[in-house]
């Protein structure tokens, strides 16, 4: 094994893999570095935790990118070669200055955790060869509320996207174990991580419709899920809340897809009509707990909430959030005209048989 030491601070083994960067001896002032046409992998822990590069720029004969080889450092861009194949577990990990990344054309593997805990990354672009996303790849990525997924997909590991808010499928297939991908197994942990980040469905937008999926579901049960979501049946779909674990889990996944449906100006099917319905209160309550303002006024306004849970909730929220009280007044009091709307009616019938005997009698005496 022969190792070089280049101008640059690149260690180089055998001639085609960078096996270290020593920033003593590179051009740290420059924060680029460029590795040389030629050079087949960077390998493992390569740049991990370098501090002072802020890009790099990879040539067209690199084919893979080792594990931990950019992990805990401070860089900020990546320019990628078109030779790229595979980029092994951890590589990007724990990068918290990349915001923003396109993935290069040839790109055929993601392995697990690329870019766990990127928490700044905000937009990432899968390219249209790529066909393998490894567990946990964005786990953590807090930032990253959208992603496309090319049709070339066709696996991916679990809980790859857990944090992602909405996935768009690009395929006509739903790729294997994507349920397994965007939730996670309900345990001690998971529940601590729902507490904290109050995410509890996520929108999957396929074939022209929306989703929804509970966050967190039986383990047992995730087969099952992913046949559901792939069925094209809309009383399979729409329902999906029924995975859920947990009350609130089940309610604002039920809530979202009832409301998505509404809103496209379609009618729901009878089960989740009947659901939500039947469990408006709770629903409101699970919208009131995380603090989601906007959506507690827009449930009140779909006019699902009876009269007696109306006056409920208003006792509740009075104290607690204005806006939505005042909303919850509103609604009770056009719950209130309505039956005496119907009792002026009634007597303006009265009346008018009133009128209508007076006449006939009137009628009759001549």
């Amino acid at each position: 094994m022969k190792t070089q030491l280049l101008d640059n601070g690149l260690y180089v083994v055998d001639n085609n893999e960078v096996a270290a960067f020593s920033p003593q001896n590179g051009e740290a002032e420059s924060h680029v570095i460029e590795i040389p046409e030629g050079i087949i992998k960077i390998g493992r822990n390569a740049f991990a935790g370098t501090e002072n590069i802020q890009k790099i720029i990879l040539p067209d004969s690199l084919e893979a990118i080792g594990e931990d080889a950019f992990s805990m450092s401070n860089i900020e861009e990546v320019e990628f070669g078109k030779g790229l194949i595979k980029i092994e577990q951890k590589a990007f990990s724990n990068c918290l200055s990349i915001k923003s990344m396109t993935l290069p054309e040839n790109l055929m593997s993601i392995g697990n955790g690329v870019f766990r805990d990127c928490k700044n990354l905000e937009n990432i672009i899968l390219n249209d060869a790529l066909k393998f996303i490894g567990s946990a790849a964005f786990y953590g990525c807090k930032g990253l509320k959208k992603i496309e997924l090319p049709a070339s997909v066709n696996a991916i590991g679990n809980e790859a996207f857990f944090d992602v808010a909405e996935v768009t499928i690009k395929g006509e297939h739903i790729p294997h174990n994507f349920t397994g991908a965007v939730t996670m197994h309900y345990d001690e942990f998971a529940k601590k991580y729902l507490e904290s980040s109050g995410r509890l469905s996520i929108k999957v937008n396929f074939k022209g419709e929306s989703i929804f999926l509970p966050k967190y579901i039986d383990e047992n049960l995730v087969s099952m899920c992913e046949c559901a979501l792939s069925s094209d049946i809309d009383e399979m779909t729409q329902n999906l809340y029924g995975f859920g674990l947990g009350g609130e889990v089940i309610y604002d996944t039920a809530y979202w897809q009832y409301k998505s449906i509404v809103y496209s100006g379609k009618e729901p099917c009878e089960k989740l009509k009947k659901y939500v319905k039947r469990m408006s209160k709770n629903i409101f309550l699970t919208l009131f707990e995380h603090g989601l303002e906007e959506e507690q006024l827009c449930f009140i306004k779909l006019g699902l909430l009876t009269p007696n849970a109306l006056n409920k909730l208003y006792e509740i929220v009075k104290d607690k959030n204005p806006v939505v009280a005042a909303c919850l007044l509103d609604e009770i009091n056009v719950e209130r005209k309505q039956p005496q709307a119907e009792a002026e009616d009634k007597v303006s019938l009265d009346e008018l048989e009133s009128l209508l005997t007076k006449l006939e009698s009137k009628i009759a005496k001549k």
